[in-house]
């Protein structure tokens, strides 16, 4: 090779090198850009998640209070707010045990008690014997969700 075509020749080496490393940066550059975008996404369904489990149980919660007092106006409000809240877990959650676990919460605090749970408890609707297998049924249910939706939180976390 002439010594002339030297100088051009490390020029267009340059150049090209220039080119290869500014598209080689640039594909990495967007490939982190995309998975900080991927974990924010996450975390923000994560957040969407863990604020509509705490309203839903919440919310159950709250109506199985209500329900003992003859507040039926704040009753009904927290019965339409629990079914809210329960599309809402509907909605986001990843695990369908988690869905199913939500079912069972909310009839577990809507459930009007049966005849022979009434005649259980000697006849009464209104008996202490009559609410408290209402409550345990409920925290049974809730528990169940509780550790559910704590599973799925911690899985999906990573």
């Amino acid at each position: 090779m002439d010594v002339r075509w030297m100088p051009l020749f490390a020029a267009a080496v340059g150049v090209l090198g220039g080119v290869g490393g500014a598209l080689v940066g640039g594909f990495i550059a967007s490939q982190n850009q995309e998975e900080g975008f991927r974990r924010e996404r996450a975390a923000a369904k994560q957040d969407l998640r863990v604020e509509a489990y705490a309203d839903f149980l919440g919310t159950a919660q709250g109506l199985v209070v209500v329900a003992q007092t003859d507040d039926k106006a704040k009753e009904q409000e927290l019965l339409v707010k629990l079914f809210v809240s329960r599309a809402r877990v509907l909605l986001v959650f990843e695990n369908p045990e988690v869905g199913k676990a939500a079912t069972n919460v909310r009839d577990a605090a809507t459930s009007e008690p049966t005849e022979e749970e009434i005649a259980n408890c000697g006849g009464d609707r209104d008996s202490q014997c009559v609410w408290d297998k209402k409550l345990k049924d409920y925290v049974a249910a809730g528990e169940v969700f509780l550790a559910l939706a704590r599973e799925e939180i911690a899985a999906t976390a990573e």
